[in-house]
Order: structure tokens, then C-alpha cells, then sequence
């Protein structure tokens, strides 16, 4: 088992295709010499305590497999060519710029500035905030769909303001904690998950009269799928969560 950092000397290895450091004790930042890698296609990174990726990995224009999973200490974003198709992560704290990834991953939404609002109650403008017309009957649910991922749901006056949405649903924002939070129910975003998946065929759990999972999370394995619990319920893990 190795330790420590990856030296910047890996930045000579520019015919290198296949780099795999994953089961070591490697830490800090991967060092940004790694965009000089460019016919690399597969990158395995996990278990390990790297903090971060340098933007540089954007260039690898042949990288089509990442595996960052288990890297407890990995928060932010990272940048990938859209020739990625294979990504692995499985911190809440990492969100993906680019890529076509196949399985699922948390893409990144805008930041909110902070710095526009020093507390909650202070007035909102429509520079910064999407208003919510819909917002009484999409919070009205006790879970969100965020919890799915591990994300806490907004509370109070916080879940009547929308600072972002993207392909799964609405975002609040924690001003005095910091954090991202849901606001779309559980129920809206499975329903619209089920009505997606049942006319590609991807909803196998329909048939068995169960919802499909939001999440890509197994509990159990049987001849019919994989199976997983959301919202207090057993639900279908969807094909896709496999790819």
C-alpha cells in the first residue's frame, strides 16, 4: 500500500493509457500534470483520500472510464470531456460539469451568492430567485426527493424560494448553514420518474405494482431486479443504475 502524494513526475507518462492507484493511502490534490495524459482512458482513483481533480482533466479527450468512489475527503466539482461515459463517485459532496455519463451521477447546479443575502429574511429580488407558483403543494410532502441522495430538505420560509432547478427538481438554499436543499416532494419527482420510465420500458418494477426508485441505491437482489427503499417503501432499482 502506498501513501502520500502522487508525484508531478506523472506528467511524463504522456503515452500512458490505463492508471489505476486505487486501494492506497494516496492524499491532497491530484496533481494538475495529470492533464498531460492525454491518450488516457481509464482513470481509478478510489479508495484513497485524494481532496480533489485539477480542471486539467478536462482535456483528456480519450478518458471514457472514472472511479473517485471512497474518497471520503473529495468535495467539489470536477470537469470532464464529454467522452466520459462511465463515472463512479460515491460522495454527496462531488457534483459533475460535462461528461455523458451513463449511470447516474449529481450533476452541478449554479451557485447561489451568498453574499447577496446576508440572512433568510432579508428581501429576495427576481435577479436571484425563481419564483415557485406551485410551492404550497410540492412541500407539502414530510420527504423530499434530495434525501434520496443524502441532501436535508428545506424547511420554513426557506422552501419558498427556488435558487435552482435541474432535470430531477427543485433547489432551496440554507443561507445560514450553507447547504443546498429540496424542495420538490419525493412523490412529484417518483411520479415523473415512473411516467418517464414506463414508456421506455425501464419501470420493470410497474408490473409488480411498486414504483421505480429515484436513487441507485440495492437492498436486495431477487429473480425479478434489484430492489431498493425510498420513502419508507420497497421500489425497483431502474436498468440504468447498472450501466
Amino acid at each position: 500500500m502506498f501513501v502520500g502524494k502522487i508525484p508531478e513526475t506523472i506528467g511524463y507518462l504522456q503515452n500512458l493509457e490505463w492508471l489505476s492507484v486505487a486501494g492506497n493511502q494516496f492524499s491532497d490534490e491530484f496533481p494538475v500534470n495529470l492533464g498531460k495524459l492525454r491518450y488516457l482512458t481509464h482513470l481509478d482513483i478510489s479508495d484513497n483520500n485524494f481532496l480533489s481533480l485539477p480542471e486539467s482533466l478536462k482535456r483528456l479527450k480519450y478518458l471514457n472510464y472514472i472511479d473517485l468512489s471512497d474518497n471520503k475527503n473529495f468535495i467539489g466539482e470536477i470537469d470532464l470531456a464529454d467522452s466520459v461515459e462511465t463515472c463512479y463517485m460515491s460522495t454527496k459532496n462531488v457534483c459533475v460539469n460535462g461528461g455523458s455519463c451513463k449511470n447516474r451521477i449529481r450533476e452541478c447546479i449554479p451557485v447561489v451568492d451568498a453574499l447577496a443575502k446576508e440572512d433568510e429574511d432579508e428581501e429576495v429580488t427576481e435577479d436571484n430567485v425563481v419564483s415557485d407558483s406551485n410551492k404550497t403543494s410540492s412541500s407539502s410532502s414530510s420527504t423530499c426527493w434530495v434525501s434520496v441522495y443524502g441532501y436535508p430538505c428545506c424547511e420554513g420560509k426557506i422552501k419558498e424560494h427556488v435558487y435552482a432547478t435541474d432535470n430531477d427538481g427543485k433547489w432551496g438554499y440554507d443561507f445560514s448553514k450553507k447547504i443546498w436543499c429540496g424542495i420538490s416532494s419525493y412523490e412529484e419527482i417518483a411520479n415523473k420518474y415512473n411516467s418517464m420510465k414506463k414508456s421506455d420500458g425501464d419501470c420493470w418494477s410497474l408490473e409488480q405494482g411498486y414504483n421505480c426508485c429515484v436513487g441507485c441505491t440495492t437492498f436486495l437482489t431477487t429473480d425479478e431486479g434489484n430492489w431498493g427503499i425510498e420513502n419508507a417503501e420497497w421500489c425497483g432499482i431502474p436498468s440504468y443504475c447498472s450501466a
